[in-house]
C-alpha cells in the first residue's frame, strides 16, 4: 500500500499543482486555500479523508461517514477510474475553499468598515 499511497500523493500534485504537504500524525495532510484531505495508509488500503466531506457527501455518494464534518473514501488498487474521482472531488474540494475564503473576506471587509464608521 506505500505505493498506492505516493501514487495518490502525486495525484494531488499532479491535480491540484500548489498544493501543500504537511505531516500530522505521521499521516500526509494536504492543503491548498485551506485544508483538503489526507492519506491515511492501512494494512489493504488507503483511506482518503476529506477534510470538507459532509459538504461533499451529496454530491459524491461513495464518501463514507466518519463523524460529523470527515467523509473518506477507500482505495484498494491503482484503478484509473479511482484517480478520477479523487480528481474531481479534489476540484470540488477547492471550489469550497476558495469560496469560504472569499465569504470570510467579505466579513472580515465589512467588520473593518464598521470599526472605521465607528472610529
Amino acid at each position: 500500500m506505500r505505493e498506492l499511497t505516493f501514487l495518490l500523493g502525486d495525484i494531488i500534485f499532479a491535480k491540484v499543482p500548489r498544493t501543500e504537504e504537511v505531516l500530522k500524525w505521521r499521516i500526509p495532510f494536504y492543503s491548498c486555500n485551506g485544508w483538503l484531505c489526507y492519506l491515511n495508509p492501512k494494512k489493504d488500503h488507503v483511506e482518503i479523508g476529506f477534510l470538507k466531506g459532509a459538504e461533499l457527501q451529496p454530491e459524491f455518494p461513495q464518501l463514507l461517514s466518519e463523524g460529523k464534518v470527515v467523509r473518506r473514501l477507500i482505495i484498494d488498487s491503482s484503478d484509473s477510474t479511482d484517480a478520477e474521482l479523487v480528481a474531481t472531488i479534489l476540484q470540488r474540494t477547492i471550489e469550497l475553499n476558495s469560496f469560504k475564503r472569499r465569504k470570510n473576506k467579505r466579513q472580515s471587509f465589512k467588520n473593518s468598515a464598521f470599526l472605521f464608521n465607528y472610529l
